[in-house]
């Protein structure tokens, strides 16, 4: 396709470029001119048919030129953008995966007792006391559970606002990481948590949720 394009093109270029002339030539003849007066006219119509049509065929490549350097730039800074958010997340997620595996005082770790409450959770459970006050006092000994968490999800969102190549491609891949790292159900519990805590307040689509994208 791209290579039929070109030859299009270039089947137009020359075209746009040998038409003047060979329409000159067909009108007037084409001789070598033994006085100057020939030459001249010769000279005067092809510089009047020419030089707009160099001049448009300049502006059209400064116009490409500027648009594949918009381009390159888009590109440069997605990519320098991703990179820094990508760090970040990983961070987040290796920090929060440690918190996760220290013990409680029920000899369990903090994944394990946050799977226990909020891992089978249905969502109408959210809202009963129980569940709020075991959240409460559950983010006062494990503070940085939330904290982590919620750092995380900024990076994520901002991965999946953009409906495009790579920023999808990474906030997929990114959503696969944290599985991979933290478990899926320990994803849910902690989605469940953070809901909890916050009443639905700070994140407006939560990614692992059973009713989640």
């Amino acid at each position: 396709m791209k290579k039929t394009f070109k030859y299009i093109m270039g089947l137009a270029l020359w075209s746009v470029l040998l038409l003047p002339l060979a329409s000159y030539i067909y009108k007037f003849g084409y001789c070598i001119w033994e006085k100057p007066e020939g030459w001249s006219n010769f000279g005067t119509a092809m510089s009047g048919i020419y030089s707009p049509i160099i001049a448009f065929l300049a502006f059209i490549i400064i116009v490409a030129q500027v648009i594949a350097q918009s381009k390159m730039n888009k590109h440069q800074h997605d990519q320098a953008y991703i990179s820094q958010n990508l760090s970040d997340l990983n961070f987040y997620i290796d920090l929060l995966d440690k918190e996760l595996d220290k013990r409680t005082e029920n000899n369990l770790t903090v994944r394990e007792e946050l799977q226990s409450v909020f891992g089978y959770l249905e969502n109408e459970a959210i809202n009963e006391e129980n569940v709020k006050t075991f959240a409460k006092e559950f983010n006062l000994k494990y503070k940085k559970v939330f904290d982590y968490w919620g750092a995380i999800y900024p990076l994520l969102m901002s991965l999946g606002s953009q409906k495009e190549y790579p920023y999808e491609h990474n906030f997929v891949g990114s959503k696969q990481r944290i599985i991979s790292v933290l478990s899926f159900l320990t994803c849910v519990a902690l989605d469940q948590f953070h809901s909890c805590i916050t009443e639905n307040r700070t994140v407006k689509e939560y990614y692992f949720l059973r009713n989640g994208s």
